[in-house]
């Protein structure tokens, strides 16, 4: 009704101007009149803006003195306008034009069922321009049936760092429709230049709020550059403490931020989809403290173009309950090798399905997936992803556990699956395990009708029952139970150093058997058991060495021409082992010049440079009486045990008694690992 009075008022002030008082001539394409509402002076109005102001259901910022030109302030045309509106609802248009705000501007929404459109002719078409103002425009709500509509015009700031562009913040849990229609927030100077927003758009407490369209641009360089600005802030009401439920974020960008899209506290149910994160930092992020039930996170349909060297396309540091990446498309090409497609940190149910991720090279991208911890007993599914060119492809954390990972197609990957946690299924993931791990129940019983077939990414095929069968294991100990291995070759015995084992014939007159150990480099061996059970080990068939930690490991050192002092104890030589059960040799070369009379000699191997403290007690050489003169000497070490649980060295140490000239010490030590 107000807008109607407007109108008519308008139309009878148009005829009801005296003749003599209208200038005499007039522009092409205007009447004479005054626009807006109170007295004035009359003036010249064009066709176009007459007709916008008689047939468009919102106040034109026209009728309030605003200038689109770039220069004029506007705060004082924008308040007036507001102060126009009904009061409890209205809409304001701002035709084409760069609209200068020399302070942020604001809008209390009325405490009753009230709403405001503010709209432009265009992102880009109609700019909202603050140079210097730290801020932009804020829409304040009052109660839970408020709502606000922000269409068709762009945000720009002429700083670098110029606050919140576009703020809704709610002191109520709200239950309208608030949208964001084709909006953009940038610097004044263009796109990443210098100006940004500190933030782009923030959203406090405010449910049901529709983004489409939205663009937000940041400032910075990608690489190992920083990245400038936040997309978009969403939040609920930690203070009081609520929930902002239910905001979408449709067909929008984000590009040149920090961050994308934060996930706030007190916030359950985002939806971001058709959407792009192009040359950002992180895509999606919640940070480690956020607080409340995170609840509610579905990406889909969007692309993630992380250019920064350790960016994260979606990083959740906070719990999101059911949380769901579904058909997308991550391209890491960061110089860097710390970028992350999607990860998890802690997790409770989640889907990450049918997604593209991708790397330019194995130096760009550190995980596809990475998990972390689940929480509250989460468990999660990773299936039908094209995972290609990471360091790791699916990184599933020590305290991940419940996951089934199945499906998923993994090349070029340095590693294609690392599984450090517990209680995960993975299995069918072509360019990993051609394996199937199945999972039963105590007291549930397999039965294979005829064959099973599983097919491996490397063309082999293996079936129960068949002749050759390849057979691996998960759990720490197999147990065959009724089964008949007939002359098998078993390739290869994996494990940790601390692992034993058992392997039986029987005893019942068998002739004994054979397991031949295969696939290392350095040699091969054999372990037979007789009919009677008594182990017998085989050598090796040619002339190569133990391998490091194995027994028969073989490790020597050696010195000479050690000048010798009568009656001092030397270092000769000396060796540094690992950990086990070695046996120590050696040999013992004292060389007397040639008019040195050799008295006595005493040697042996210790743990201590220059000591005469043997490794075994008593177990040393000693010579005593004139050994000649000018005559050399050499002796040998009597073996001796040394076993160590860490790495140790060993001294060969030598005291040589003589009264004339000099003389010179050497010394060969031998090691060798019994077990």
């Amino acid at each position: 009704m107000r807008k109607l009075a407007f109108v008519l008022g308008l139309f009878a002030a148009l005829c009801a101007i005296p003749a003599a008082a209208q200038p005499s001539t007039l522009p092409a394409n205007t009447v004479y009149g005054r626009l807006g509402i109170g007295s004035g002076p009359g003036q010249a109005i064009p066709f176009s803006i007459l007709a916008s102001n008689l047939f468009s259901r919102c106040l034109s910022m026209s009728q309030f003195g605003s200038v689109g030109d770039g220069v004029t302030d506007n705060t004082a045309a924008f308040n007036a306008a507001v102060a126009a509106l009904p009061g409890t609802n209205g809409c304001i248009e701002f035709p084409a034009g760069k609209f200068r705000f020399n302070s942020a501007i604001s809008y209390t929404l009325p405490n009753s069922l009230a709403s405001i459109a503010i709209k432009g002719q265009g992102a880009d078409n109609t700019i909202l321009f603050w140079p210097n103002a730290s801020g932009g425009l804020t829409i304040n709500y009052t109660n839970a049936l408020n709502t606000a509509h922000i269409w068709d015009l762009s945000l720009t700031t002429g700083q670098a760092g110029g606050g919140t562009g576009l703020a809704f913040t709610s002191t109520a849990h709200t239950q309208g429709i608030s949208d964001i229609y084709r909006v953009t927030l940038r610097g004044d100077d263009g796109i990443n230049v210098t100006d940004y927003w500190n933030i782009g758009v923030f959203s406090h407490y405010v449910s049901n709020l529709n983004v489409e369209g939205l663009a937000v641009f940041g400032q910075g360089a990608t690489g190992a550059g920083t990245l400038h600005g936040l997309g978009m802030q969403i939040e609920g009401a930690p203070a009081v403490p609520d929930y902002a439920v239910q905001v979408n974020v449709a067909k929008s960008v984000f590009e040149f931020l920090g961050t994308g899209i934060l996930y706030g506290s007190y916030l359950q149910g985002l939806t971001v989809d058709q959407s792009n994160f192009s040359l950002v930092g992180n895509g999606i992020q919640s940070n480690s403290s956020e607080t409340g039930v995170l609840a509610g996170l579905a990406v889909t349909n969007s692309q993630f173009g992380l250019f920064n060297n350790s960016g994260v396309g979606i990083l959740t540091l906070t719990t999101i309950i059911n949380t769901q990446i579904t058909n997308n498309f991550f391209d890491l090409n960061a110089s860097g090798t710390n970028s992350v497609a999607i990860w998890l940190s802690s997790f409770n149910h989640f889907n990450i399905i049918g997604n593209s991720i991708g790397a330019v090279a194995t130096t760009n991208g550190l995980d596809g997936i990475l998990l972390g911890t689940a929480t509250n007993g989460g468990s999660g599914v990773i299936s039908g992803n094209d995972i290609f060119l990471f360091q790791t492809g699916i990184n599933l954390g020590a305290s991940a556990t419940g996951v089934l990972v199945s499906g998923n197609t993994l090349e070029g990957n340095t590693t294609a699956i690392a599984n450090a946690g517990t209680g995960n299924t993975i299995a069918g993931n072509p360019g990993f395990n051609p394996n199937i791990i199945l999972a039963g129940v105590s007291g549930k019983t397999l039965t294979i009708d005829n064959s099973l077939e599983l097919a491996g990414t490397d063309g082999t095929k293996m079936t129960f029952p068949a002749a050759n069968d390849n057979v691996v294991g998960t759990a720490a100990t197999q147990t065959l139970t009724n089964k008949t291995l007939t002359s098998p070759t078993i390739a290869s015995i994996s494990g940790n150093s601390s692992a034993t084992g058992t392997l039986s014939t029987g005893t019942n007159g068998g002739t004994g058997g054979q397991l031949t150990l295969n696939g290392s480099t350095s040699g091969s061996g054999v372990i037979g058991v007789s009919s009677t059970g008594t182990p017998q080990y085989g050598g090796t068939a040619t002339n190569d060495n133990a391998p490091a930690g194995n027994i028969g490991e073989y490790q020597t050192a050696s010195a000479s021409s050690i000048s010798l002092t009568s009656g001092t104890t030397v270092n000769i030589t000396s060796k540094s082992l690992t950990a086990g059960d070695w046996e120590i040799t050696g040999v013992i070369i004292i060389t007397p010049a040639g008019t040195t009379p050799l008295t006595g000699v005493i040697g042996l191997a210790s743990l201590t440079t220059a000591s005469l403290t043997p490794l075994e007690a008593g177990n040393f050489l000693q010579l005593n009486g004139t050994l000649g003169t000018g005559q050399g000497q050499t002796l040998p070490l009597p073996a001796t045990r040394l076993s160590i649980s860490a790495t140790t060295t060993v001294f060969v140490n030598v005291n040589a008694a003589f009264t004339v000239s000099t003389a010179t010490g050497g010394a060969i030590l031998r090691a060798r690992r019994v077990r």
